[in-house]
């Protein structure tokens, strides 16, 4: 989905990328870097109540669209 959302045109103004203790998270970071560098989102660990409806490793990405104008 974060991927369609880029392609469909549209400017993204943020990424965030949580996981549950996910052993291949860095592979993921790669994987998406040519389109969103490390150093443009922010990364961290999902909490309780998300570890326990995801699954224990769970890796989610959330993005902001940036607004028309």
């Amino acid at each position: 989905m974060l991927y369609r959302a880029h392609d469909r045109g549209g400017p993204i103004d943020h990424v965030a990328v949580m996981h549950g203790g996910a052993p291949d998270i860095d592979e993921f970071l790669e994987l998406i870097a040519p389109r969103f560098p490390r150093a443009s989102l922010r990364s961290g660990h999902c909490g309780a109540v998300i570890g326990t409806h995801g699954a224990p490793e769970i890796i989610g990405a959330s993005w902001i669209d940036r607004p028309e104008t």
